[in-house]
């Protein structure tokens, strides 16, 4: 057992499991598709680069232009084309504009593009290539922002958690408010709480989100609490009442985990 007066540190900590962990392991599972994803549209940036770059200046000429309506009145248009590079003949489908479809519509034109090998794009009267690209840069950054948040929150707050319970220093903190989300919204209630480093002798002020409430419910303003840091950086940090765990004791030896308090 610790000293009296002292918080249990690793190596040897016994950890024991009180109540529900944060995050949502199905969310996770939800949220792997749209990594997937998420990679795929970011793999496709370089790609593109690569491509306006490094890729040679071709004349091609359409063969066929196609309107597709949708049911929400915004339709969109494609035209395949074909182009001669490095002695080779390639055909492709890509995606125009309403301006761009008329010309095509009405027969064959000669088409300016840039290729390499078998990736090419529409230049040009017919295309706009660096503005597309902008364009998916800010998609895939806005969708893999808003995935990255929800894996976070699903599966990245519980292995931080676990990580500050087997190897984080126990010190004592104190609650200095809890902010409670209203009954229209949806959220969990922030607990902000300020404790001093023992290694880096700093006093820090930290909030952190419960996930759920805890057994023995919301502490007040002014409670002592524990918080869990990281022993070199002060701003990486947890509550101890948010993992859903306890610590039981230390001394030397492996990490041991105690599941019988579910």
């Amino acid at each position: 057992m610790a000293p009296d007066g002292e918080l249990p540190q690793p190596p040897g900590r016994l950890i024991r499991r009180t109540g529900s962990e944060r995050g949502n392991l199905f969310v996770a599972i939800f949220c792997l598709p749209h990594t997937l994803v998420g990679l795929v549209m970011l793999l496709a940036i370089p790609i593109q680069l690569d491509l306006l770059l490094f890729g040679t200046d071709v004349v091609g000429r359409s063969l066929s232009a196609e309107r597709v309506a949708s049911r929400g009145g915004s339709d969109s248009y494609s035209m395949k084309w074909t182009y001669e590079h490095a002695g080779r003949t390639f055909t492709r489908e890509d995606e125009i504009g309403r301006e761009a479809y008329a010309r095509a519509a009405s027969g064959p034109r000669k088409v300016t593009g840039r290729a390499r090998g078998d990736s090419a794009v529409l230049t040009g009267a017919w295309g706009h290539p660096w503005w597309e690209l902008l364009q998916a840069g800010v998609l895939a950054l806005f969708w893999n922002g808003i995935v990255a948040l929800f894996v976070w929150m699903s599966l990245g707050r519980r292995v931080w958690d676990r990580w500050l319970l087997r190897h984080g220093l126990a010190v004592p903190a104190t609650v200095q408010k809890v902010v409670v989300p209203g009954a229209r919204i949806v959220g969990a209630a922030v607990v902000h709480y300020a404790f001093e480093h023992p290694v880096q002798l700093a006093r820090t002020e930290a909030r952190v989100a419960l996930g759920v409430s805890p057994p023995e419910g919301l502490p007040a303003a002014g409670t002592e609490v524990v918080a869990l840091v990281h022993p070199k950086n002060a701003w990486m940090s947890t509550l101890l009442l948010a993992t859903g765990h306890e610590i039981g004791s230390a001394g030397r030896g492996p990490v041991s985990a105690d599941h019988s308090g579910r």
